[in-house]
């Protein structure tokens, strides 16, 4: 029986070429000492979670090829994206989220002295495209822009069952994220990204 991919298998058998070797890039291995848990672990194929708590004033995220969504779940935060030419920054708070483009660089910075608790998500820019696929639009391009600081119920909904897969860790766990990916990955098209206007195709139903 030939086993399933894991998140890291994936994204290094759909990377680019000009993507190899960017691992140094990634939050987890940059901020060890800040991860509570990380789905890294546990097989999950389509999505990829890393729960933060620390008492770093700054942290910097170099270039990712994911799309990541954060959640905050403590003190609040400024954080700041850049997007290709462009700069975005915003205050994030308790229960906020925000969305960071693949290729966005970000900092977010605390003036608290309580811990930073948030959650991220990861999500190939591969997979979303993919479940777009899955219905009948008509698109030219799929394209994202961050967006920082805003309240979804239905992300954080998302989240935070993701959140308690994670800290369950069992097969039944994996397949349930992986479809609770698909739902993500719906959030973002149909809300914050360049289709956000368009309507589903019924079949002339």
């Amino acid at each position: 029986v030939k086993k399933p991919q894991t998140w890291r298998q994936s994204v290094r058998s759909t990377r680019e070429p000009d993507l190899q070797g960017k691992s140094f890039n990634d939050v987890a291995l940059r901020y060890p000492e800040a991860v509570v848990a990380s789905s890294d672990a546990f097989g999950w194929q389509d999505i990829r979670v890393v729960h933060l708590r620390h008492s770093l004033s700054q942290m910097v995220v170099q270039p990712s090829d994911s799309h990541c969504l954060m959640l905050n779940l403590g003190t609040p935060l400024h954080l700041n994206a850049n997007f290709g030419k462009r700069n975005f920054e915003g205050e994030v708070r308790a229960g906020d989220v925000a969305i960071i483009p693949a290729g966005s660089s970000w900092a977010c910075q605390s003036h608290s002295s309580h811990l930073s608790n948030t959650l991220l998500l990861f999500l190939r820019p591969l997979f979303v495209r993919r479940a777009v696929e899955e219905f009948d639009f008509s698109y030219k391009e799929l394209a994202l822009t961050p967006q920082i600081g805003f309240q979804s119920k239905h992300i954080r909904h998302i989240a935070m069952s993701l959140l308690g897969e994670l800290n369950e860790a069992n097969v039944v766990g994996r397949l349930y994220a992986d479809c609770l990916a698909i739902g993500l990955a719906m959030q973002l098209i149909r809300r914050y990204s360049s289709l956000k206007d368009v309507q589903i195709g019924h079949g002339g139903m």
